[in-house]
């Protein structure tokens, strides 16, 4: 598709970047801002984690030990989910 008969609009966050951000940045603070940007998601994610996990009951623990033993044993998990799935 030619994209100047399909402008992609810009999401509010990248609009708000760009205003924020209309001078050049230097190396180390594109780090600081990369470093700022990650830590939020991160700790979103980990929210959301954790309120799954509460929600379910569990604990990061037994995710862990339940991973452990599904990556052992991949291919009868896998048959296990496939054969309830149908």
């Amino acid at each position: 598709m030619n994209p100047s008969t399909n402008p992609r609009r810009l999401s509010n966050a990248q609009a708000l970047l760009l205003q924020l951000f209309e001078r050049d940045l230097s190396e180390s603070e594109l780090t600081d801002v990369r470093q700022v940007l990650t830590k939020h998601f991160a700790q979103k994610a980990e929210a959301e984690a954790e309120r799954i996990l509460k929600l379910r009951k569990q604990s990061a623990k037994q995710v862990e030990q339940d991973s452990i033993v599904i990556n052992e044993n991949r291919t009868e998990y896998l048959q296990q989910l496939r054969s309830t799935n149908q």
